[in-house]
């Protein structure tokens, strides 16, 4: 079996690019396919799809949500090969997307922010403004604001994936407006909202995607995290076996592939009620009794 992939970025940007990568690996490993990754951007996307089934991929992974007009183009020319679109919105007899709900561990994350926070006020640094992210973006303040009713959330927009000395500047600014905590969404650039945080003690920074603790323990205080190659893996078992139907794939906190990893450096710093109020939230959403999504 073949897979291919396509990503709008580096596989080494230690987030939304990397994780697809190493899903790509795992799929090698564990089912012994052949697979192939290309990277391009949005104008490109639709021949580098066309490359790839004509390369008799019988899966191909879209690992962006501007990838799903061309990957519904192209799904039609090619019925033998399946197509599935991260954070996309498209489907059909060989299409998928799969969905994931990062903004439900932004909203948990948010409150954990919102408690750490000293000066009340937070930045949020984005790649492009795609809806998904926006949407946790949302959630993100949403869910700080439980905790601290003052609490705010500046968000800005870098216009790509991967310019680390724009996201640099537009964190550097943020720290110049107050913010001590600040939520980064940018793949690559996000390289940039670290160092910008390195130089001014006392800014802590949130990961997202991947978990993004390790990079920089003393810096990031969590992370928004989804756990793409079990999804990846997932998807190409069933193409292998030939149970796959084209449709949305949602991916939750109540299914385990999103979820909210707390650094243990900062945990501790947060109030025991902080903590409580953090998980039966958690246990809220994942029992249905709390609905983020949509709202």
């Amino acid at each position: 079996m073949k897979v291919g992939l396509l990503t709008n970025g580096s596989l080494a940007d230690s987030g939304w690019n990397s994780l697809a990568g190493k899903g790509l690996d795992q799929i090698k490993q564990e089912l012994g396919a052949e697979t192939s990754h290309q990277s391009a951007g949005e104008a490109e996307a639709e021949e580098a799809l066309r490359g790839f089934a004509r390369d008799k991929s019988r899966l191909v992974f879209a690992h962006g949500n501007e990838f799903g007009d061309a990957a519904k183009r192209v799904a039609q020319e090619f019925p033998d090969t399946i197509f599935v679109v991260s954070s996309g919105e498209v489907e059909g007899p060989n299409l998928a997307s799969l969905k994931f709900e990062l903004g439900e561990a932004a909203y948990l994350a948010g409150m954990a922010a919102a408690a750490l926070s000293k000066s009340d006020k937070a930045g949020q640094i984005g790649g492009t403004s795609i809806p998904p992210l926006k949407q946790s973006f949302a959630l993100f303040e949403k869910g700080g604001r439980e905790i601290n009713p003052k609490f705010t959330a500046t968000t800005t927009y870098i216009g790509n994936w991967h310019d680390a000395n724009a996201g640099k500047e537009k964190a550097l600014a943020m720290i110049r407006a107050g913010a001590d905590v600040i939520f980064q969404n940018a793949d690559a650039a996000g390289e940039g909202v670290f160092q910008a945080a390195e130089e001014h003690p006392g800014t802590l920074v949130i990961g997202s995607n991947a978990n993004q603790n390790d990079l920089k323990p003393d810096l990031i205080a969590m992370s928004a995290v989804l756990d793409v190659q079990k999804t990846f893996v997932g998807i190409a078992k069933q193409v292998k076996d030939g149970s796959f139907k084209g449709g949305i794939f949602t991916n939750d906190l109540k299914s385990g592939n999103v979820y909210l990893a707390l650094n243990d450096k900062f945990k501790t710093r947060l109030a025991p009620e902080v903590l409580a109020k953090i998980q039966k939230t958690e246990a809220d959403i994942k029992e249905g009794r709390l609905k983020l999504v949509g709202q």
